[in-house]
């Protein structure tokens, strides 16, 4: 994949749940002031669910770390890259005070994407716990796009201020909600709402939430076997290319004990293949 180096310029950003924002950015007419590791600059990058971003939150300290993003939507005419984000330390806190017209480095796009099966009327499950929402979104739309039937989403979160109901409902998915305190939906976790409602068998399923989720998910194939399941893991990275070895998860590929970065070699993984322990 040709990754970028570029500045990207804030658009537009707001609060759609306490503490989590979504906001749009506006690629360099041109690639202006970009560097490619391509010959050719000025080709518009591409962006597939599943890829994600590195991004500098505060363009004025050029030595804090850059922070991992996945891609919510891309907007190739427009030139526009979306993210969903919470605001959990000073860097993302930074970001979400960033004004229209902010210009912020970004390395882009990284990581790999999900496997969409050939048959479009497949039943597709989606599977978001936490902010684990941007990539399952984006392949709802790039689903919808290619002419799949609507996917169930199943969404988890704590209670119904975390959910950002009304945002989630414009997206091409049939959502299904789940709060542990019951105030919206399911009374459980969403994976307690996929054992209740038994739509797993058979489904292929893409999962991006935090690994208690993903380690249940993973349990419950035991008794369920869905078609396919992959996974959109969440590390903490430093470089996003694969230099530091900070993201590093334990995998069976093939049945042999490894271990593979999420960003270099995910973040979309086969479910079957990841070790939680």
């Amino acid at each position: 994949m040709r990754k970028r180096f570029a500045e990207l310029t804030v658009l537009d950003q707001h609060e759609i749940a306490p503490e989590l924002f979504h906001a749009r950015f506006q690629l360099p007419e041109d690639n202006e002031n970009a560097v490619s590791d391509s010959d050719n600059s000025r080709e518009v990058p591409s962006f597939l669910p599943g890829n994600f971003l590195m991004l500098r939150c505060e363009p004025a300290d050029p030595y804090r770390l850059m922070r991992p993003m996945s891609v919510l939507a891309f907007d190739r005419a427009a030139r526009t890259i979306d993210i969903l984000y919470s605001t959990v330390g000073d860097q993302t806190r930074r970001l979400s005070l960033a004004p229209p017209g902010t210009r912020l480095p970004a390395v882009f796009p990284l990581g790999n994407h999900f496997d969409i099966p050939q048959e479009k009327s497949t039943l597709i499950v989606l599977v978001a716990g936490g902010v684990g929402l941007p990539p399952l979104l984006f392949l709802a739309s790039h689903l919808g796009e290619h002419g799949f039937q609507r996917p169930a989403l199943f969404v988890g979160a704590r209670d119904d201020s975390q959910l950002a109901r009304g945002f989630i409902e414009r997206w091409s998915a049939d959502s299904h909600f789940a709060t542990d305190d019951g105030s919206q939906g399911f009374r459980g976790t969403v994976v307690d709402h996929l054992e209740a409602e038994g739509v797993l068998a058979g489904a292929w399923v893409y999962a991006c939430g935090p690994r208690a989720m993903l380690r249940r998910l993973q349990g419950l194939f035991d008794a369920v076997a869905p078609a396919r399941c992959q996974v959109s893991l969440e590390e903490m990275m430093a470089c996003g290319t694969g230099a530091c070895y900070g993201c590093a998860v334990g995998s069976d590929a093939q049945g042999m004990e490894a271990h593979q970065l999420v960003c270099r070699d995910g973040p979309v993984f086969e479910l079957a293949q990841v070790r939680f322990d």
